[in-house]
């Protein structure tokens, strides 16, 4: 019964809202890195954040920046697609890769950094792909 009323209302409020609902979509020649996003979010000064195969998108409203790995630059995201996301208490912004990296991007100075996990720990075994989306968080405590 209780499955029929939520149905019943869902469809109820579809057609009630459905001409006050606005939708737009974007690709690459909107600015967007890639047209595959994987994830967005939404951070506390309400940019969103859109991970792709192309790297990390902000997008503000209006227009797109992009934010890709740079081999060279020590201070890029992460090397590889970037898959989830997420923001911290302090507003830097969390990044995991399809290749297993994770790293952080500060949005305020625009720096990122990948965390040398596999380089500082040879014994454990990189994924070749990652399936799931995982986040490691630690607390120091002092």
């Amino acid at each position: 019964m209780f499955k029929k009323l939520l149905i019943s209302n869902a469809v109820f409020l579809s057609i009630f809202f459905s001409g006050q609902i606005e939708f737009e979509s974007f690709n690459i020649e909107d600015g967007l890195a890639q047209n595959t996003v994987y994830e967005i979010l939404q951070d506390s000064r309400g940019y969103l954040w859109l991970s792709t195969q192309g790297g990390l998108d902000r997008f503000n409203g209006y227009e797109f920046i992009n934010y890709e790995h740079d081999d060279g630059d020590s201070t890029s995201t992460p090397e590889g697609w970037i898959w989830s996301i997420s923001e911290d208490s302090d507003g830097i912004i969390w990044l995991g890769t399809t290749n297993g990296n994770f790293g952080w991007f500060d949005p305020y100075s625009e720096v990122g950094h990948s965390i040398g996990l596999y380089e500082k720990h040879p014994t454990i075994n990189r994924p070749k792909q990652t399936t799931k989306r995982v986040f490691i968080r630690t607390t120091l405590l002092l």
